[in-house]
């Protein structure tokens, strides 16, 4: 029989893969459907055929997957709504992306360092104990620049830079967006 003890490795995985599309495509065409098909695939089944098909045709590019934990605030906005808290309503909502210098967060930072743009997610879905969230930077939704920090955050506002609470922040290692780009940010609780 397992004590409380033996439960202390929960935890909540947070990967966040990025995109780059192809500044020809434009947003609800035929292209951008596939294109969107072929990223979800790859994100939640682990499919790589419609990925790499898009790759070759250049109507994408993977810019990377990078993996952080849910910041002590976004895991404090959980056990809220566990224990029947109505504060905040646990969904993450914004996506940012930041260009800080050198950025490094910690279990208790609350914002992105130096963020430069914020959308709201365009999709989002679970499957057993894991969650999908997307989201979509059009060509002008955000300068074509590298961006070094991405973050999530639940009840914010779609526009106004560190609104909501900080879910999940990380340093991208260079994501160089470059006409539209798309992150789907995956949530695994183990």
């Amino acid at each position: 029989m397992k004590s409380i003890g033996d439960n202390q490795n929960a935890k909540i995985k947070g990967e966040h893969f990025c995109f780059s599309l192809n500044k020809s495509i434009c947003k609800n065409s035929d292209q951008f459907k596939l294109v969107m098909h072929a990223i979800k695939n790859f994100v939640r089944r682990g499919d790589h055929f419609l990925l790499l098909k898009m790759i070759r045709r250049n109507l994408l590019v993977f810019n990377g997957m990078k993996e952080n934990l849910v910041v002590k605030r976004g895991r404090s906005v959980l056990a809220e709504r566990l224990a029947g808290g109505t504060t905040y309503t646990g969904e993450v909502t914004d996506g940012a992306l930041g260009d800080g210098v050198a950025p490094t967060f910690t279990n208790a930072s609350t914002q992105l360092n130096t963020e430069v743009a914020r959308l709201a997610a365009v999709d989002s879905s679970f499957e057993d104990n894991i969650a999908y969230i997307d989201f979509f930077f059009d060509s002008g939704d955000a300068p074509d620049q590298t961006y070094t920090e991405w973050g999530t955050f639940i009840d914010g506002d779609g526009t106004t830079p560190n609104s909501g609470r900080a879910f999940s922040l990380l340093a991208t290692g260079g994501w160089v967006k470059s006409g539209s780009m798309y992150v789907s940010s995956k949530y695994t609780i183990i």
